[in-house]
């Protein structure tokens, strides 16, 4: 990522602050994303139904470091609901910090939950089979 995206606290695509790790041993390549300020595991940011504008019957998640090798699967109270549905759009923090609101990203998936929805679980797996998963309370 280049440094003339950033805005602040994150980049124009709503990533965080941060730095690709990358590990080469021979032709093996891994890499990933480190948000500074955030433990490694934090690998992307969920909204609530009502926090991102466009989507606000949603749970939006930002998965910055995603790929098409990425799986993105959503639980509602513990049971399996699928794989989340990608769009593209603008990212809510960059709408709410004032800025020209002209950049779309792809890496934001969403889902709908039912109403009497309490717990919302994301589970997010990159292309080295590596799980990072955050609960939301609704």
């Amino acid at each position: 990522m280049c440094e003339f995206h950033w805005q602040g606290n994150s980049n124009r695509c709503g990533t965080p602050n941060g730095y690709m790790i990358v590990d080469v041993d021979g032709d093996n390549v891994r890499w990933h994303f480190k948000p500074t300020g955030h433990d490694l595991n934090y690998q992307f940011k969920i909204y609530k139904p009502g926090e991102f504008s466009s989507q606000a019957e949603y749970i939006v998640a930002n998965v910055w470091d995603w790929d098409n090798a990425y799986k993105i699967n959503w639980y509602e109270d513990g049971i399996l609901k699928g794989s989340m549905e990608q769009f593209s759009d603008i990212d809510q923090d960059f709408i709410d910090s004032g800025k020209v609101k002209v950049y779309r990203t792809d890496h934001l998936f969403r889902a709908r939950p039912s109403s009497t929805a309490k717990k919302i679980k994301i589970e997010v797996t990159n292309r080295f089979g590596e799980t990072y998963t955050e609960t939301i309370e609704l």
